[in-house]
């Protein structure tokens, strides 16, 4: 009985660590149109909302995209991206001057805050919650579009 416990927690552990990856470095998991284009990943979404809403200031956002940019120049053989240039990359600029929110699907919204969270502290729940709400609302987005 001991040792599938133990492989529980090691399944468990190593699974949260690839989501932390998937999450912070920003691998495409879906399509889902903001108004800076088309946002690829949670943290773009997050971001997305942060930078609009003014709840935080802008750095935070810049700081949660960073890795994500990094690893794309690196995966590319591109230049690594400054840091003052990072909100143009994602084409984040001209969000600034506007205040009016979009709620893209509250589900998706929620979701990525979710999913973001939960990578950053290792909170497996809130992961997975988090993950089971962006499905929803993307399955709800392709319904949609049918």
């Amino acid at each position: 009985m001991g040792s599938s416990k133990k492989w529980a927690a090691i399944i468990s552990s190593v699974s949260s660590s690839l989501y932390f990856c998937l999450i912070v470095f920003q691998i495409p998991l879906f399509r889902i149109p903001c108004r800076s284009g088309k946002c690829t990943t949670p943290i773009e979404v997050t971001c997305f909302l942060l930078i609009i809403s003014e709840v935080f200031p802008e750095f935070v956002a810049k700081v949660l995209l960073y890795p994500g940019a990094l690893a794309s120049a690196i995966m590319k053989g591109k230049n690594i991206p400054s840091y003052s240039k990072l909100l143009r990359l994602y084409n984040f600029t001209n969000l600034l001057n506007s205040r009016k929110a979009d709620l893209l699907r509250l589900e998706v919204l929620a979701g990525s805050y979710l999913s973001v969270a939960g990578a950053l502290i290792g909170a497996r729940r809130m992961s997975l919650i988090g993950t089971l709400l962006l499905l929803w609302g993307l399955l709800g987005y392709i319904e949609g579009m049918m």
